[in-house]
């Protein structure tokens, strides 16, 4: 009886110490991002006015800039889903202007241009809150 315990207590400290494990290094894997030579990303969440609503069916849209001036380089996120999670992969590192795109009636954007810097190798989080067009 007592080695049927012991086998029965490493078979549940085996299994712990594996999904602990897993638990911690599964999630690793997928913040993991790769970057071409001297790129970045930038990803985040549109939202509507209350901040925690998902916009669905927006865009991130950014243009390069270098000493003041367009350069042509435009880059275009994903369209936003159920989420309002968007992100654009392997920008050169440089300078831009940044613009949503909406395609929701109830919304007016009105001129909102942004910028900033995309520094290589790293990520930028940026989100934003849209408010409500007055009927």
């Amino acid at each position: 009886m007592r080695k049927k315990e012991s086998s029965n207590n490493k078979n549940i400290w085996l299994l712990f110490t594996l999904g602990m494990f897993l638990f911690f290094m599964l999630p690793m894997a997928g913040l993991s991002d790769t970057y071409e030579p001297n790129t970045g990303h930038i990803t985040g969440f549109i939202y509507e006015s209350d901040g925690e609503t998902p916009f669905r069916n927006s865009q991130l849209i950014l243009e390069e800039f270098v000493d003041g001036k367009k350069t042509g380089e435009v880059f275009k996120s994903n369209v936003t889903d159920a989420t309002g999670e968007y992100r654009i992969e392997n920008i050169p590192e440089g300078h831009y202007k940044g613009k949503i795109m909406v395609n929701n009636k109830h919304y007016k954007i009105k001129r909102v241009d942004f910028f900033f810097d995309v520094i290589a190798e790293e990520t930028n989080y940026v989100s934003f809150g849209l408010k409500r067009r007055r009927s």
